[in-house]
């Protein structure tokens, strides 16, 4: 069951917690001894954090609703394979994309449940050290519909024109009955510790 959650601003909305998937230690490899990694007590953590900001163009003081979330297999094979020389393309995040299925993420979810809306990625800044934020604006003229999910695609096959195009990175459930006057500012924020 979706617990209420407020937002800083709004009044309290049903959300559907999405778990941080962390990479496993370097030192504690599936399928490998221990120790067979860069060294003992060395490994990389994966945590990505989602701030979704509405304003409203009628003047109403924005909505801000923050969760962490999902890292499905597919994105931390991504990361994994751009440390590769012979990696097959760029992990970076070039779509976000909005869906209508409330369907649970789960850890081998390579798409949205039902994609209905996708856009380049607006913005992306290096934050600090091991930190990326990644935004995308909704414009309220964009996706006037119900909401119930947002995916991050990356990699070069990700094409904001093609739906369920690129490798799914992550995927969240949000739900909003978004409409024209309301703008959305999706901003995400991948730690690498």
């Amino acid at each position: 069951m979706a617990e209420k959650r407020r937002n800083r601003t709004g009044p309290l909305q049903p959300h559907q917690p999405s778990p941080v998937r962390r990479g496993q230690a370097q030192d504690a490899q599936p399928g490998g001894p221990p120790g067979d990694g860069p060294g003992v007590g060395e490994g990389m953590r994966w945590r990505g954090h989602v701030k979704i900001t509405a304003r409203f163009t009628d003047g109403r003081p924005p909505e801000v609703t923050e969760f962490d979330n999902l890292i499905v297999d597919a994105g931390l094979n991504a990361a994994r394979d751009a440390l590769v020389a012979d990696a097959s393309g760029p992990a970076q995040i070039r779509v976000c994309a909005l869906g209508d299925d409330n369907t649970a993420p789960a850890a081998g979810n390579t798409a949205l449940g039902n994609e209905e809306f996708r856009k380049a990625i607006t913005k992306t800044a290096a934050g600090a050290t091991g930190v990326m934020v990644t935004t995308c604006y909704i414009a309220p003229y964009e996706s006037v519909a119900q909401i119930e999910e947002i995916g991050w695609f990356a990699g070069d096959a990700a094409d904001p024109d093609t739906a369920d195009s690129g490798t799914l990175i992550s995927r969240v459930l949000y739900s909003r009955n978004k409409t024209n006057l309301e703008s959305l500012q999706i901003e995400r924020t991948d730690t690498f510790t």
